[in-house]
């Protein structure tokens, strides 16, 4: 027992001298063992980032059809509600018409209306003349209290039904509204999928319209480089125009509350005005971290 326990210190104290005797000689041939590195400030780094509209819509029709009108062509720009593109409707246009006729023609009801005031009018009579000399029986008075009743339900059944063809004009004008798509915003046209004739298919992407006035900066950043910046901060940043680079300041508009697992890094987004010298979105772009203590 004595002999294994023997063996076991040996063999740990041969591994712990072999762990540090690198150092230990280290030492000896005049070279101090480095202490490990303490915080040093961060410089100006600038990190790699790439630039693209702050609103960039990709959209579709939510019908099939065939197109009737195209609203917009590529590169033009277009003010919000712009007529971006339009499918044949003269059906649905005819459906629209005859709902909002059916909706607006009150006859019946107004007739019913008028019939019910009658009916109560000619049942207060005969309660009165009841009451007094009994010249109207109960029976003819009952009868008539009956009819008032009927007068007044068929009213209310004409308000129903009026009140569902309204509805029903109303779902004949949402139909279409489906066979036009206009621009959510103001901005530049930059695809145009589609000419007249064509079909559109539902669901499939036609337009797509980006506003260039405002740009974002989107960068993964390392924890280190991450944690010095906060949502509504000012940054600068390193941007490449058509002619050269400039620099601009920005706001940082979203800063990740997580990091990616597989990368490790951070997601920033940082806003900037590209109403002059404007940037090609889409081109890369750099941010400017500032001097911390990390």
């Amino acid at each position: 027992m004595k002999i294994l326990v023997s063996n076991l210190v040996q063999r740990k104290l041969f591994w712990v001298l072999a762990l540090v005797w690198p150092s230990v000689v280290h030492g000896l041939e005049g070279n101090p063992i480095q202490d490990p590195p303490h915080s040093t400030p961060l410089t100006h780094a600038m990190v790699g980032c790439f630039t693209e509209p702050r609103r960039d819509v990709s959209m579709s029709m939510p019908v099939s059809g065939r197109v009737l009108v195209v609203g917009a062509r590529e590169g033009e720009t277009v003010a919000p509600g712009r007529l971006l593109l339009r499918l044949e409707d003269h059906m649905q246009r005819l459906k629209v018409g005859l709902a909002r006729h059916v909706a607006e023609d009150g006859s019946q009801l107004g007739a019913a209306k008028v019939k019910e005031k009658n009916e109560k009018f000619l049942l207060a009579m005969f309660e009165e003349l009841h009451g007094k000399n009994r010249s109207i029986s109960l029976e003819e008075m009952e009868k008539k209290r009956l009819e008032a009743k009927v007068a007044a339900l068929e009213r209310e059944h004409l308000e129903y039904l009026k009140n569902e063809e309204k509805i029903s004009f109303q779902v004949e004008e949402e139909e279409l509204k489906k066979l036009s798509l206009f621009s959510p915003m103001a901005g530049v046209v930059l695809r145009q999928a589609m000419e007249v004739g064509e079909t559109a298919q539902a669901n499939q992407v036609v337009v797509r319209v980006a506003d260039t006035k405002t740009g974002l900066l989107i960068c993964n950043l390392e924890e280190k480089w991450a944690k010095h910046l906060a949502p509504g901060g000012v940054v600068r940043l390193k941007l490449q125009t058509m002619n050269a680079e400039v620099q601009r300041e920005g706001k940082v508009v979203f800063l990740s509350p997580v990091m990616d697992v597989a990368s490790g890094l951070v997601e920033v987004k940082v806003e900037f005005d590209n109403t002059h010298q404007p940037v090609r979105l889409g081109a890369p772009g750099q941010i400017e971290i500032p001097d911390q203590q990390q």
